[in-house]
């Protein structure tokens, strides 16, 4: 080995005998192993439980989605007969029922997202 080799090594060795006896590393003792235990523990049910939210967040949003197409459905085919002999006609009758449930819709959504 040369010379070189072996001051880098010694650069090395007294750095690290330095650091050894510094007093900044033992300041701040490790939480105990029961508040470790206990965090970890913690950590896990928040997990399971964002994970269960998100299941029941996508069943809510297809019964939404099912929910909407019925009702897109059921306008589609059983309009004409149900509104047929009313005044306006059944475009109108249409548009005044789907700005009505978007509107419920949109109130009951805002005050869902209140909560």
């Amino acid at each position: 080995m040369s010379r070189d080799a072996f001051e880098d090594d010694a650069a090395i060795g007294h750095f690290l005998e330095g650091w050894a006896r510094c007093d900044e590393l033992d300041a701040a003792p490790l939480p105990s192993p029961e508040l470790i235990w206990w965090r970890a523990r913690l950590d896990e049910k928040r997990r399971l439980a964002r994970r269960s939210m998100l299941a029941i967040e996508t069943v809510r949003i297809a019964a939404v989605a099912v929910a909407a197409l019925f009702i897109v459905l059921s306008i589609v085919l059983w309009a004409p007969r149900l509104f047929g002999d009313l005044p306006l006609p059944l475009p109108l009758t249409v548009a005044a029922l789907v700005v009505f449930g978007f509107s419920t819709g949109g109130i009951l959504f805002a005050w869902d997202r209140r909560r």
